[in-house]
């Protein structure tokens, strides 16, 4: 699989001082505590994207996460992710999504690839040579469990971008990710060998049918601002 120039330049290193290090987290992390308390109240989350993704799962009764690279004692912190995530009720996801952004041990994605997924597990992959070297990454692992859609996550760090560190990549204002495998440390109910995370941009998320909408200063639903985005 051919991973743009770029992202074959780029240590993990350089997460530390450049693009997404440069956030304001501690601002950010009152957009992301009163996100996460949004997503936790809601019943369901759909998410669509002009890509093709249109995928919908129940979240009711889960608690959704939030990272906000702030360390406290006896916690660590992944520096420089900022985002709201949530699991999902295992078997109620179902859909297609469209991955074009990048993906954990991947890269970043030349051509995008398509799950389509049903009870919550994926039963199809198709693509070009990412959707090769994903579904190879799931069978190495020789896991049915793996299959599972484990998180939907909303990125907040309007610094970070996409250039094949997923904990740069997942941070990322404006995308969201879906994790696939494990949830248990999460919320979830879904024992797995790993976790992978899959990067798509620019998705449309819908929260109980209303739109939140990642504005370019402020996230709003329902006519309401639930934050800022502070550049």
């Amino acid at each position: 699989m051919k991973i743009a120039a770029e992202a074959t330049k780029c240590a993990p290193a350089e997460t530390l001082y450049k693009y997404g290090a440069q956030a304001d987290f501690v601002s950010i992390s009152k957009t992301a505590a009163k996100l996460k308390e949004l997503i936790t109240g809601c019943k369901r989350i759909s998410v669509f994207s002009k890509a093709g993704t249109h995928f919908s799962a129940v979240i009711e009764g889960r608690y959704a996460n939030m990272e906000t690279s702030i360390g406290t004692f006896g916690k660590s912190a992944t520096f420089p992710d900022i985002e709201v995530n949530t699991s999902i009720i295992e078997e109620s996801g179902e859909g297609r999504i469209i991955i074009d952004g990048s993906a954990t041990g991947l890269g970043v994605f030349m051509k995008p690839v398509e799950f389509i997924v049903n009870k919550g597990k994926i039963i199809s992959i198709k693509g070009g040579a990412e959707a090769k070297a994903a579904e190879k990454l799931f069978k190495k692992t020789d896991d049915p469990n793996m299959y599972q859609i484990a998180e939907i996550g909303i990125g907040l760090n309007p610094f970070s971008k996409i250039y094949g560190v997923i904990i740069e990549d997942e941070a990322c204002y404006g995308t969201s990710h879906f994790g696939i495998g494990q949830n248990i440390f999460m919320g979830g109910l879904n024992k797995a060998k790993t976790h992978i995370d899959f990067v798509m941009k620019s998705p449309q998320i819908f929260l109980d049918g209303n739109e939140l909408i990642l504005g370019k200063e402020k996230i709003i639903y329902k006519n309401k601002i639930i934050g800022k985005v502070y550049y």
